[in-house]
């Protein structure tokens, strides 16, 4: 997360919403993915590698909590 904070444009983000997203929209598109391209791929591998199957798990051994019969 320290890292996200960091590559921040202008430094840490502001802690309102509006702010961040004003802070963002300053930046074209390009330097904008060009920015979270990084956290937006070490993000989705582990989705894929550590939430998705450990979800899955739960969900197997806790059936009662998500199917009605």
């Amino acid at each position: 997360m320290v890292e996200v904070f960091r590559a921040f444009p202008g430094g840490p983000p502001p802690r309102d919403q509006e702010s961040r997203i004003a802070a963002l929209d300053a930046l074209n598109d390009d330097a904008r993915d060009d920015l979270f391209e990084e956290f937006d791929d070490r993000f989705y591998t582990l989705m894929d590698s550590e939430l998705y199957p450990r979800a899955a798990a739960y969900v197997r051994s806790h059936p009662e909590e998500f199917v009605r019969q």
